[in-house]
């Protein structure tokens, strides 16, 4: 009986040794699995970083390209001895670096816009037929 206790006791042994190896890698693995999802979320970071740089570099060449206009027409009402106050186009021509008006208004933006202006006109219809 002694014998077959042994045996038992070492059977139970090893099987507590695979099972604590098992659970191990399993949680190696999930070490591993968490790591690469930190790395790909830098990496996403990275390009999201990347794409709004991409995007401030194109809006600063609209910028630079609207103040090199806007110095070109300062230049031109000296030599006119006109007075640079009276510039009324440089309100015009500072939202024109940014694009047309029609850019600037994103579709969603102007779907609201839309949906705006009708509850407006529903409103001042309702006051109109109220006073009548």
């Amino acid at each position: 009986m002694k014998l077959l206790q042994i045996l038992t006791y070492v059977n139970a042994g090893v099987f507590l040794c695979l099972a604590y190896l098992y659970h191990i890698n399993v949680i190696h693995d999930k070490d591993m699995l968490i790591s690469t999802h930190k790395s790909e979320n830098n990496i996403l970071k990275a390009q999201l970083v990347d794409t709004m740089d991409t995007a401030d570099s194109r809006l600063s060449g609209e910028y630079q390209r609207g103040f090199e206009a806007g110095k070109t027409q300062t230049a031109v009402l000296f030599l006119d001895e006109r007075s640079v106050l009276t510039y009324a186009e440089g309100y015009h021509a500072a939202i024109s670096q940014f694009g047309t008006a029609n850019s600037i208004v994103l579709p969603v933006e102007q779907e609201l816009l839309d949906e705006l202006e009708e509850d407006i006109k529903k409103i001042v219809d309702k006051k109109d037929a109220n006073k009548q």
